[in-house]
C-alpha cells in the first residue's frame, strides 16, 4: 500500500515541521506495512536550505542560533521525511492533480486543516488550492486535521 501525505513541510517553521513529522509518524504507526511519503507538490517556494535566517542578518548576535536552527530543520527533513520521487511546483490546479495521479497512491491524506484555506488568486490559477483534492483522483482521500487553526 502506498500512502501520500499532502501537507506543508518545506518552510523553516517549527509548527509546520512538527505537524508534518508527527502526522507521518502516526500514519506509519497505523499502517506499518505501507509506504508513507510526503507528496512533493506545492504552489510556490522551495525546500529551504538557507544557512541563516534573513532576520539574523539584522541582528548579528542571532547568527549562531539561526544557523543551528536551520541546520536542525535540514537534518530533520533528511532523517525523517520521505518524499514522492518527483516534485511539482505549479500554480495550476489541474497540473497538480495530474502530478498527484501519476504517483499512484492507494490513499491520499490531507494533513492539516489550514491547507484548505483559500489562497489569493494571484498565487493559484484555477478554482481551488491543490489541497482540495479532485474527486477524479482514483483513490480514497481523507483529511487528518492536526492543527489548531481557526479553519
Amino acid at each position: 500500500m502506498k500512502i501520500g501525505l499532502l501537507t506543508y513541510f518545506w518552510e523553516n517553521n517549527i509548527g509546520q515541521f512538527w505537524q508534518a513529522l508527527t502526522t507521518l509518524r502516526a500514519l506509519r504507526g497505523c499502517f506499518p506495512d505501507a509506504s508513507v511519503e510526503l507528496v512533493n507538490v506545492r504552489h510556490s517556494g522551495r525546500i529551504r536550505g538557507n544557512f541563516i535566517a534573513r532576520a539574523a542578518l539584522m541582528k548579528p548576535w542571532l547568527l549562531p542560533a539561526s544557523y543551528r536552527a536551520l541546520k536542525g530543520f535540514r537534518i530533520g527533513r533528511e532523517q525523517h521525511f520521505r518524499y514522492s520521487p518527483d516534485e511539482c511546483l505549479t500554480h495550476d490546479y489541474d497540473e497538480a492533480m495530474r502530478f498527484i495521479e501519476r504517483q499512484r497512491y492507494d490513499l491520499l491524506i490531507v494533513g492539516a486543516d489550514v491547507v484548505l484555506s483559500p489562497l489569493p488568486e494571484t498565487r493559484v490559477r484555477g478554482r481551488l488550492p491543490l489541497y482540495w483534492l479532485s474527486p477524479n483522483l482514483p483513490c480514497p482521500k481523507a483529511l487528518l486535521a492536526s492543527s489548531a487553526d481557526t479553519t
